[in-house]
């Protein structure tokens, strides 16, 4: 157990080596895979529905900037009135 904890320590303060080069690994693998997979809902989504990739791709940010826009403002507005 003693050992285990040290372990953990090392970690935590950024001297094993090893763990750190896992950890941006699987960073990096995450960040390829979700790459991967947004790629494939556009082309699944310009498949269905007969897009193009470009019109695919408005049709996957425009319904985020219609609702994230407001949202935001909402946001903004009364973060500025708690301020006051």
């Amino acid at each position: 157990m003693i050992e285990l904890d040290s372990h953990f320590k090392n970690i935590i303060e950024g001297n094993d080596e090893f763990a750190i080069s896992k950890v941006y690994d699987s960073a990096a693998i995450s960040l390829i895979l979700n790459i991967w997979t947004l790629l494939l809902i556009v082309v699944g989504i310009s498949e269905v529905q007969q897009l193009s990739i470009g019109n695919t791709i408005l049709n996957l940010v425009l319904p985020i900037l219609i609702v994230g826009i407001p949202v935001f403002i909402l946001i903004f507005i009364f973060k500025a009135l708690n301020g006051m």
